[in-house]
């Protein structure tokens, strides 16, 4: 063991064997001999592992005594949630070695890491036709997932947008990626009326509709719709596709207007007859006319 130790050496342990003295008295000065204590190195071990919700452990620990001795080294280091920890230990000095004998020089501690564990996500775009109403892209992730887009990811007018957006989690991967909110025009079709006049009369009040198989999510959507004649023509005969609509355009709308056809007719009365009556006069110097009446 570790100590100063004499050599308790004495006078009857020596011999004078020379021939050439006699009476020889021996004067001892006695020696010592020490044991210094052993330095020792500790090392405790390393680990990683992808984040499991488990603590992640590992006991191993170096212990560099001399052969054939024995001490309880165990590494007491634990980590949970991901990031790193020292792996620290405990020493009892159960075993064949004595603690006295040896003096600890350096220690070099393991480090525990838990790295972000992998998952998966889901993201929905959205395709439709105009509605009036907002849409936006939906990510499909864990409820203690945070979900942040790049914009507002509510659009309510035609057109195409990209959302982009990042899913967090405690102890797992980033996830990052975009999906798109495309909303089409909706397609409204107008239908004119055709319309008829009699030739020398004021053109009549045009009308037509929204067709009730394309309805504006709104009625004033295109603002007032009109209608009227594009030509001028005054004379009898028909004129196809020549009464239009006019409206307020809206990019959220594709309008399809399905003209009319005006027609001039000529002047009659059905089953109308004609009675005529003349006369006769002596000159006298007044005018004179026939009647007629329609009945």
């Amino acid at each position: 063991d570790v100590g100063v130790y004499g050599m308790e050496l004495k006078p009857a342990d020596f011999k004078n064997t020379s021939a050439n003295f006699t009476n020889v008295v021996f004067i001892i000065v006695d020696g010592k001999l020490e044991i210094a204590k052993r330095t020792v190195i500790l090392t405790s071990a390393s680990a990683e592992k992808v984040y499991d919700g488990t603590p992640l452990t590992d006991a191993r620990v170096d212990v560099d005594l001399v052969a054939g001795e024995t001490v309880t080294a165990t590494a007491t280091g634990s980590i949970t949630e991901v990031g790193t920890a020292d792996n620290t230990y405990s020493i009892v000095w159960n075993g064949t070695a004595k603690e006295g004998n040896y003096v600890l020089a350096s220690e070099t501690l393991g480090v525990l890491e838990v790295v972000n564990a992998s998952y998966a996500i889901s993201a929905n775009g959205y395709s439709g036709l105009y509605d009036g109403s907002a849409h936006g892209i939906i990510v499909n992730a864990p409820s203690d997932a945070t979900v942040t887009y790049t914009n507002a990811n509510a659009f309510t007018e035609a057109g195409t947008y990209t959302v982009g957006y990042t899913v967090t989690r405690p102890n797992y991967e980033t996830i990052t990626g975009s999906a798109q909110v495309v909303i089409t025009p909706r397609p409204v079709t107008i239908v004119v009326d055709s319309a008829t006049k009699v030739l020398g009369t004021a053109d009549p009040a045009f009308t037509g509709s929204v067709s009730a198989a394309t309805p504006l999510v709104s009625s004033d959507d295109l603002g007032t719709i009109t209608f009227y004649r594009t030509n001028a023509a005054q004379a009898v005969g028909t004129y196809a596709d020549v009464l239009s609509a006019r409206y307020s355009a809206n990019p959220n709308y594709r309008v399809t207007v399905v003209p009319g056809d005006f027609e001039i007719k000529t002047s009659s009365i059905k089953d109308a007859k004609l009675e005529a009556a003349g006369g006769s006069w002596e000159y006298d110097g007044a005018a004179h006319s026939a009647q007629a009446e329609v009945l």
